[in-house]
């Protein structure tokens, strides 16, 4: 098409696809640990707490950027989870009920159960009160005793709510795998659910007031989700490898 430059296209038909919102925002990450991380991090700071108005005169709203992604963004990222989850509940692959039902449940068990991990780990006290936290991923820690004995169960109750209810709702026949899906993928799957970058920091943010608390839980959230990542990405490439008897036979050349 007249006006749009030919080298551009490859870049925008990356970014239309699921996977490049996922590299962009890991990009964007990977830069801003970066940034707070360098000789630089008080202007980092300072980018964050500039005020940004929207609006005429009296009328004009007035926050800083974070308040802008906290209250603004984070709306319309929801509303647009929102819509595509009502798409594929009308016209998509969600339309069976029994096809529904198993990721609600399977979403269901992937909250209670790091919920119930994060107060048998974190105990009483203002770490305790927090346990909405683990609501949006199994790897957040909060305070001292978090830091030092929650991410195991804390990474483990992503992937033992998930699997587990995932695994009861099929053998009592109130969910159905998608075909070529089994329990080995959706183990994989659960895993991958304990990465938080956006909800986790976001509700982390909430939480706690304190900086001592703060601290610890965002450096959790990062940890957690690298940990995840690797075992999640583990075990789906280790169901994608070629069975033993799916080799080409000694003798025989595979087509191309």
């Amino acid at each position: 098409m007249a006006g749009r430059l030919p080298v551009l296209s490859p870049l925008r038909a990356f970014l239309r696809t699921e996977a490049g919102g996922g590299v962009l925002l890991l990009a964007a990450t990977v830069a801003a640990l970066a940034w707070a991380n360098s000789p630089w991090a008080d202007s980092y700071q300072d980018f964050w707490h500039t005020s940004l108005s929207i609006g005429p005169g009296s009328w004009a709203v007035r926050e800083d950027l974070q308040h802008w992604v906290n209250d603004a963004l984070m709306l319309v990222f929801f509303f647009l989870i929102g819509l595509e989850i009502k798409r594929e509940l009308i016209v998509g692959e969600l339309r069976d009920p029994k096809a529904a039902s198993l990721p609600a449940l399977a979403a269901l068990g992937g909250m209670v159960v790091p919920a119930v991990l994060f107060l048998a780990l974190a105990g009483g006290g203002e770490a305790g009160r927090d346990w909405a936290i683990p609501i949006a991923t199994d790897i957040v820690f909060v305070g001292e005793g978090g830091d030092r004995s929650g991410q195991p169960g804390l990474v483990a109750g992503k992937v033992c709510g998930i699997t587990a209810v995932a695994w009861g709702a099929t053998r009592v026949g109130a969910g159905r795998l998608p075909p070529g899906v089994g329990m080995n993928h959706v183990l994989g799957t659960s895993a991958l659910g304990g990465i938080g970058f956006t909800v986790s920091l976001f509700i982390a943010g909430l939480a706690f007031t304190s900086e001592e608390l703060q601290m610890p839980a965002k450096i959790g959230i990062l940890a957690g989700s690298f940990i995840a990542a690797i075992i999640g990405v583990a075990i789906l490439l280790a169901q994608s490898a070629p069975a033993a008897d799916e080799a080409v036979p000694a003798g025989e050349t595979a087509a191309v």
